[in-house]
């Protein structure tokens, strides 16, 4: 919104309305605007969001912008490059040694790089081409199937059920956690699918130092 040469924010004009992503041409997750720059001009901002959400505001020339943006995109895409190579190679070991353990850890990987993604926030272009909906969900439900396939990896590699028995049945509670957290995001139980995540969260950790 705009308002310009003292009047209220009543008599403010919007300027634009536009969905996450969707105020610029390039594949940059965060709203960029072009704003002229006038002494006598008071912009404000409105947000609204189904999600927790944390931003910043930074102002800056087109000059600025573009080295920044182009300098993210080329650790994204590293980022994402060592992640699918990860990905492929245990998924190698998986088909060459038949152990589910490998394939535990393969999609323990590519959930957690999803997550890290949708954190950054693109997923939005590279996953999911635009759908808000889809992107939306995936923070919880990837951050959730991550720690789904990281309990797994764990209960195969250390065969919790044979050796640590106490630590197999935390570590299937926490399982049940993250699993009900995911279902509870797609059915758009917005709140306690983020606090189903947090508790797996926080089980992991108390599970692990219990058993110490």
């Amino acid at each position: 919104y705009q308002s310009e040469k003292g009047e209220g924010f009543e008599q403010r004009k919007r300027l634009f309305k536009r969905h996450f992503g969707d105020s610029n041409p390039f594949v940059y997750p965060f709203p960029v605007f072009k704003l002229r720059v006038d002494e006598n001009v008071t912009y404000y901002l409105k947000i609204f969001s189904t999600e927790p959400i944390n931003f910043t505001i930074a102002i800056g020339s087109e000059v600025e912008f573009y080295p920044k943006y182009t300098k993210t995109l080329v650790f994204v895409s590293i980022y994402i490059g060592i992640m699918l190579a990860l990905f492929l190679y245990n998924l190698l070991l998986f088909f060459s040694v038949r152990d589910k353990v490998y394939f535990y850890y393969c999609f323990y990987i590519l959930f957690i790089s999803c997550t890290q993604l949708s954190l950054l926030g693109y997923s939005y272009f590279f996953l999911f081409d635009g759908n808000s909906i889809l992107y939306e969900k995936s923070l919880v439900v990837f951050s959730s199937m991550s720690g789904v396939f990281g309990v797994l990896f764990l209960k195969g590699f250390l065969h919790t059920k044979k050796f640590v028995p106490r630590l197999n049945i935390g570590l299937s509670v926490i399982l049940i956690v993250y699993s009900l957290g995911a279902l509870l995001r797609i059915a758009d139980f917005v709140a306690i699918s983020y606090s189903f995540t947090d508790i797996g969260a926080l089980l992991v950790v108390v599970f692990f130092m219990s058993t110490g």
